[in-house]
């Protein structure tokens, strides 16, 4: 396994400690943004977005901290993971962490367009369903009302 990224790095810290936690076997290669490391046919080879850290794990390459720590714990059946994860239910964990990182994209998205999220909710609602309150987080009330 490679990680690529920067220690001053918040994400590439967090691959780090998951990385000596597990105690699995790395290679590491600083990637220096200031120098434009991240830019380079090479790297983007690896992360077309640019961004550290990367993991190269096999034919495997994952980006984004949140993921290469899922897979991590994964492979190597860390307690970084609850027991029930590892049975299988890790579908419900992704749903949840891509909710949380859709939500206020979605939100702000709404709100630069269209001024009031109040406004927007509304039909979004109505178009989406029940599909709503899970992609803009909220809550219908039983009078038919909603709750941003």
């Amino acid at each position: 396994m490679k990680l690529y990224g920067d220690p001053g790095s918040g994400s590439t810290r967090r691959v780090l400690a998951a990385l000596y936690h597990i105690g699995a076997e790395f290679d590491f290669e600083q990637i220096d943004l200031f120098k434009g490391d991240n830019r380079t046919p090479e790297f983007l080879a690896l992360n077309p977005n640019g961004t550290i850290p990367v993991l190269v794990d096999g034919g495997t390459v994952l980006f984004e901290a949140s993921a290469i720590n899922f897979h991590l714990a994964e492979k190597f059946r860390s307690d970084l993971l609850p027991a029930v994860v590892h049975a299988g239910f890790m579908e419900t964990d992704i749903n949840a962490h891509m909710r949380d990182a859709i939500k206020p994209l979605l939100r702000n998205l709404c709100i630069k367009r269209f001024g009031r999220l109040d406004e927007v909710i509304a039909p979004i609602l109505f178009l989406a369903g029940p599909a709503a309150s899970y992609i803009t987080g909220t809550i219908i009330d039983a009078d038919g009302g909603y709750n941003v």
